[in-house]
Formats: structure tokens, C-alpha cells, sequence
């Protein structure tokens, strides 16, 4: 049997950080230099100890703990080194070595019941092993160092792992006093380059292998002593079990997934750190949607009913029935994995026949908090079941966005303000300069009135082209069932309607009311030739400014009318807006100053016009 001659010393890699347990890491002096033994053993404390070999794309690892129960080495996401939203290998002695043991897990909370088996896709694991002998549970195997939707392992920084036993050789509960902690390993300190000229032949199953003439304990004194790592040769073939499906839904955020007869298995990633959404929609918007939404702070996957837009509206649904979750963060990306079923009853349901389209939507939010997103929009798939002959179907872009978020941010705010400074300045300035006209030079209420409307006219319709512009590139639907959309639409058309009316609007009458005297009808009654055609020509005009009045009444009267509606839909309109705004982009909500502000305003314009006509009644 070989002899571990190994040389112990405090390298760089023993790092310190909160969370973390300090190590003692020594390297084996007589490792091949091609990389294909042990280059390293970790003395985690006096009864753990793991052999550690790093690669460019592997991990090989065999871990030896002083316990008879289950044991397990994981990888953490950061230097807190918590078992929630970590990955982990488990090695179960009692079971046979297989596919899943050792088998990878992933864990989204601290008891048992949140500790999930990873589908049999996701178990890459090569040369697995797990034994015992004289009172120690050994477990080895190789595994890559990036996979999807899990946690990568670095070669140039720091890596954070796990470990724990249980109370039993089963899977449960580990020891809460000392049978779990982490520890940190600097990649580039450990990292296996293969010196140039070495022997790279294949030592395959060395470790393993049990020759005729020798018994099993002889083997497991192999198993123990020998530091060559077994070589995979697998290639990798595509099947059902993998990802078939890649695309870019837009800028800083993809999608992989793959459909089954019964269920589509997705990963959700996006470049940066917040929360993270994917669901169903009819019609494409939020309302009456679902939505599989991924907490990274808490580290939960569920599925919500989205019931409106406010955070009250986004409810968790009774019945979860979600499986393979999963949400990390890991160098600013936020990665979310979850396996959902094509029809449940009581939840929409996508189409799988190949020819109906299924609605999406997606959103991220400004932090790991769920609060109103950042960025949102909806697409549409055609979906039908995987066939392993299609292969993988290379990444393809559903929707790529024209804007930048901080474009995007720019355009809705140069839209709040166009509208701000047009209902909730110049409208009421055009308004209140014709209730106050006495107090005004001579056609300078007019001048104001007339030119202040002409800026709201252009200004709304600025800001209108801008919310157009910016939905079609979220591809959401113009005018679907958001209140703020419909008024918006409304106040666009009317103000046009008001502005035409006040261009074409009917003239004054040339003078008041006219009355046919007691005389005149005298001389209508004497017949003459002379006095008919000078009686008719006075009942035409009469006639006719008549008409005027009448109808330069009605115009005024309904001008005034629609110019007050417009004013109080205007106010609710930016109201609503600044609402909207603070909570797309979590900023400070303006609202109460807003109506401060116009309480203030309205208060100004009703003093002076009291003030003037009391002035007017009492000098006349």
C-alpha cells in the first residue's frame, strides 16, 4: 500500500472569515504532477479530514469523518458559510453506491424537509464512493466545477465549504452542537496545473479496484491509503434529462428549459442580485397572472397568484407544488431553477402541443426584497415535449430591449415630469388667469390662457409618445386594464378635442339681446311695402345674433365644463403617476407634497378671487 508522505504547513488558503472555522492545509509531497492524485489534505479538525484535488474543471475530493452516520461536504455561496441556500454531496454508508450516492442536494432551509435530492439529471457526480472502516465514514468523488443551477467552483478566488454527519447512518438531523461548520479554501494557492512534460496516463478505477487475490478489508486499507484520483472518460450526450431550450428573454436576463409529457423544468438567470419571477399570463400582463417567484434572501422558491399590482395583491398559493428549487447568487448572478407541471388543476396551464402558444412574464426587482420590479415585460413559446434527436436548440433572443435600465429610468422620468409641469402647473394657471381676468392687465388673461394650454397640449402629447415608445420596448399591451393607462388615453384624446374647440370656438354676438318695439310691430301691421322690408332685414339680425348668443353660451359653458374635468382627471393622473413612479423605481413617494402643494395653489387663486369681488362690489 502507498505511503501518504505528507508535508504540512500553513498555506494561503487557510483563510478567516465570519462564519468560518480555521483549517490546517498541507500538501502531499509525492502527488503525480499531472494532476491526477491528491495535491492536498485539510485538517479540518482532529477527526475530519478531506483529501482535495482542484483542477481547471474539476473538484476531486475524499472526505474522512470519525462517525458511523451519514456525512456530507458542501459548497457555500459566500463567506457566511450557512447551510441554507448552499449545495451539498451526502454520502449514506448504509446504502448502496449509486447514481445519487454520494448524490448531489440542494438546501433551502435547516430541517430535514428542505433538504432536496437533486433529479437525476443534475447527478454528474463521477467515481463516487462512500465506505466505512474502523469507526471513520469515508466518501469520495469528482464532480465539474460549473454545472447549471449550482453553485460554481472558482479557481481563482475563494471557495467556501461545508461539512456535517448526522446521528444516524440514515438521512436526518445532523449534530447542532459539533457536527456541522465551514471553512475556506483560496483556489489559486491549491490549483493543480499539470507540469509541462508529464505523464498523463490513465489510473482509472486504481482506487476501487478489488485484484482476485485480494480481500475486501485489504481494499478498504486501499481505498484509504491511495491518493490517485479515478479518471472519467464519459462524454457527454444530450438526453431529456438536460436543458434543450436557451435563449435571451432581454438585456441581463436568460432562460434554459426543457419539456416533458407532464412538466417543464426551467432555469431563471440574471445579471445582478435581486428577486426573480417567471409566470403565466393570458393576457400578458401582471393581473390575473401567475407566477413562480424566487426569494434569495430566504432562500424559497413559490408560486403566487398576482391579483394586482400593489405587494398585497401577490399572494402565496395554498397549494405549492413545485419541486427541484432552487435560488443562489454567486458572483452578482442570480440564478433560479424550479420544475413545474403543465396542468394542475385550479392553475393555468401551458400548451405543449406544438402549435398554441403559452404567455410568459418575467420580472426582477431592484433588491433581494420582493417589492415592485425593476424591470418586467411578456413573450410567448410555442412548446412541445423534448425528443432527445433534436439535440439542444441553441440560444435564441426573444426579446431584446432597445434601452438600458438607466435609459428606461430617464425616459419614464422625463415622462413624470412633462406631465407634472402640464396638469400640475399650467393647467391651473390657464384656469385660475381666467377667474382672475379683473386682476389682470387688459388681454393678458388671454395671452396666459391661450399659451398656456398650447404648452399642455404639446407637453401631454410628449409624454404620451413616451409611455407608447417605452411599452413597446417592455412588449407589454397598450391600454389593458391599468387605471393610470386608461385615464391617460382618455385625457390625450379630450385635450385634443378641448384645443381644437377653443380655436374654432363661436365668435361673439355683435350686441345684446334685441327687442321688437311696440312701434316697429305697428308698423309691421300698417302694411307698407317699405316698412316690411326694413321690419324683415331688423328680424333677421335679431335673428341671427340670437343664434349667436345661444350658441356661444353653450360653448362656454361646456368649455368650461370639460376644461374643469380635465383638470380634475390631470391631478388624479399625476397623482397616480408619482405613486407609480416611486414604486417602479423605489424612490421617496411625492404624493402628499403634490396635493400640498395644490391645496396651496387652489387656496392662492380662491383668496384673490373673493378678495376681488368683494373689491368690486363695494366700489362698484
Amino acid at each position: 500500500m502507498k505511503l501518504l508522505l505528507t508535508f504540512f504547513s500553513l498555506l494561503p488558503a487557510a483563510v478567516f472569515a465570519k462564519g468560518l472555522s480555521s483549517v490546517n492545509i498541507g500538501t502531499i509531497a509525492d502527488a503525480a504532477t499531472d494532476c491526477t492524485e491528491f495535491t492536498h489534505i485539510i485538517q479540518v479538525r482532529d477527526d475530519i479530514s478531506m483529501l482535495y484535488l482542484l483542477t481547471e474543471t474539476k473538484l476531486s475530493v475524499r472526505l474522512e469523518i470519525a462517525t458511523d452516520n451519514w456525512i456530507a461536504v458542501g459548497i457555500a455561496p459566500n463567506s457566511d458559510g450557512a447551510m441554507v441556500g448552499s449545495d451539498a454531496i451526502i454520502g449514506l454508508p448504509l446504502e448502496s453506491v449509486s447514481s445519487t450516492n454520494p448524490g448531489k442536494y440542494y438546501m433551502i432551509g435547516e430541517t430535514e424537509s428542505n433538504v432536496f435530492l437533486r433529479e437525476s439529471s443534475s447527478q454528474t457526480i463521477t467515481n463516487g464512493d462512500v465506505w466505512q472502516q474502523n469507526g471513520s465514514t469515508y466518501m469520495a468523488f469528482t464532480k465539474a466545477l460549473d454545472e447549471v443551477g449550482e453553485i460554481p467552483i472558482t479557481t481563482s478566488g475563494v471557495n467556501y465549504f461545508l461539512w456535517a454527519y448526522g446521528l444516524s447512518p440514515e438521512l436526518g438531523v445532523h449534530n447542532t452542537k459539533d457536527g456541522m461548520g465551514a471553512f475556506a479554501v483560496d483556489a489559486a494557492s491549491t490549483l493543480c496545473i499539470p507540469s509541462e512534460g508529464s505523464a498523463t496516463t490513465n489510473q482509472a478505477n486504481t482506487a476501487t479496484t478489488i485484484p482476485d487475490d485480494q480481500t475486501e478489508d485489504e481494499d478498504e486499507d486501499d481505498r484509504k491509503e491511495n491518493t490517485t484520483v479515478p479518471t472519467d472518460n464519459s462524454t457527454s450526450v444530450f438526453t431529456c434529462d438536460d436543458y434543450q431550450h436557451k435563449l435571451q428573454i432581454a438585456n441581463g436576463i436568460r432562460m434554459s428549459y426543457v419539456v416533458s409529457e407532464t412538466a417543464m423544468k426551467v432555469l431563471l438567470q440574471y445579471d445582478g442580485e435581486a428577486w426573480l419571477s417567471l409566470g403565466l399570463s393570458p393576457s400578458g400582463s401582471m393581473i390575473g397572472g401567475e407566477a413562480v417567484i424566487g426569494l434569495p434572501d430566504e432562500s424559497l422558491v413559490g408560486e403566487y397568484n398576482l391579483n394586482s399590482e400593489a405587494k398585497s395583491g401577490v399572494v402565496l398559493m395554498g397549494t405549492q407544488t413545485l419541486t427541484d428549487v432552487s435560488i443562489v447568487q454567486e458572483s452578482g448572478t442570480t440564478t433560479m431553477t424550479f420544475t413545474k407541471q403543465v396542468s394542475e388543476s385550479n392553475k393555468l396551464t401551458m400548451a405543449i402541443d406544438g402549435t398554441t402558444p403559452t404567455t410568459f412574464i418575467w420580472a426582477y426587482g431592484f433588491s433581494n426584497e420582493l417589492a415592485f420590479h425593476k424591470h418586467d415585460g411578456s413573450f410567448q413559446l410555442t412548446l412541445k415535449p423534448c425528443t432527445e434527436n433534436a439535440g439542444l436548440i441553441e440560444e435564441t433572443s426573444i426579446q431584446s430591449s432597445k434601452f438600458s435600465d438607466d435609459k428606461v429610468m430617464a425616459m419614464w422620468t422625463a415622462h413624470a415630469f412633462l406631465g407634472l409641469i402640464a396638469w400640475g402647473f399650467l393647467v391651473p394657471t390657464a384656469i385660475s388667469a381666467s377667474r382672475l381676468r379683473d386682476l389682470l392687465p387688459a388681454g393678458m388673461w388671454y395671452t396666459i390662457h391661450f399659451y398656456s394650454n398650447v404648452l399642455v397640449l404639446v407637453l401631454t402629447l410628449i409624454a404620451f409618445v413616451l409611455a407608447m415608445v417605452l411599452y413597446d420596448n417592455e412588449g407589454k399591451a397598450h391600454f389593458s386594464d391599468e387605471t393610470h393607462e386608461m385615464v391617460g388615453l382618455v385625457i390625450m384624446v379630450v385635450v385634443i378635442v378641448q384645443a381644437l374647440s377653443g380655436i374654432f370656438r363661436p365668435p361673439k354676438p355683435h350686441g345684446k339681446k334685441q327687442e321688437i318695439s311696440e312701434n316697429e310691430e305697428s308698423s309691421v301691421a300698417d302694411g307698407s311695402d317699405d316698412d316690411k322690408m326694413e321690419t324683415t332685414k331688423e328680424q333677421k339680425d335679431k335673428e341671427q345674433s340670437e343664434n349667436k348668443f345661444n350658441t356661444r353660451v353653450v360653448w362656454e359653458y361646456s368649455h368650461k365644463f370639460v376644461g374643469v374635468s380635465l383638470l380634475a382627471m390631470g391631478l388624479w393622473q399625476v397623482s397616480s403617476g408619482i405613486e407609480l413612479y416611486a414604486h417602479e423605481f423605489d424612490t421617496t413617494d411625492y404624493t402628499l407634497w403634490f396635493w400640498v402643494y395644490i391645496g396651496s395653489f387652489a387656496a392662492i387663486v380662491t383668496i384673490l378671487f373673493i378678495w376681488n369681488k368683494t373689491r368690486t362690489a363695494v366700489h362698484g
